[in-house]
């Protein structure tokens, strides 16, 4: 299953990536957000468990976080590894392309479940459409708000 959700902030790069790379604080600006909390993980690694939710149920996973700075090499991405929950092994990316018209902020989902029953399509429309690009979408949407709210225009 590939998906991606995109939406176009008008707003400074660094306050975008900021709001998007700092998850702790998205219960706070995302309503739909219960929490993100840190994890401790043998390697070392920033891991956080996350809840959101899906119109009237609570979706949970644990994820790994990657953040590449925008003056970093590579920058600006923020890259996720689901490790615990339904989409575990899912892969997620978030990339940050400046255009004429704002920040195209592009989150990408890829994820293939070893279940045998319910994988392909089933997998697609379930954890694809359901859950994973809904609450995505909803996260873009509210990252915008919040962003763009602070933001004078012209």
């Amino acid at each position: 299953m590939y998906s991606e959700n995109r939406i176009t902030i008008n707003a400074p790069l660094p306050l975008i990536f900021a709001a998007s790379a700092n998850i702790e604080n998205w219960p706070r600006i995302l309503a739909h957000y219960r929490y993100v909390r840190p994890r401790r993980w043998p390697d070392g690694r920033s891991v956080f468990a996350m809840s959101a939710w899906r119109n009237f149920w609570p979706v949970n996973w644990t994820s790994t976080q990657e953040v590449i700075a925008p003056h970093q090499r590579g920058g600006p991405l923020v890259r996720y590894k689901h490790v615990k929950g339904v989409t575990r092994g899912m892969d997620v990316e978030w990339s940050f392309i400046p255009t004429d018209a704002g920040i195209l902020v592009r989150i990408s989902h890829d994820f293939h479940p070893g279940w045998p029953l319910l994988g392909g399509w089933p997998a697609q429309l379930v954890v694809g459409h359901l859950f994973v690009e809904n609450i995505a979408d909803k996260t873009l949407r509210g990252i915008k708000r919040y962003v763009e709210r602070g933001v004078v225009k012209a």
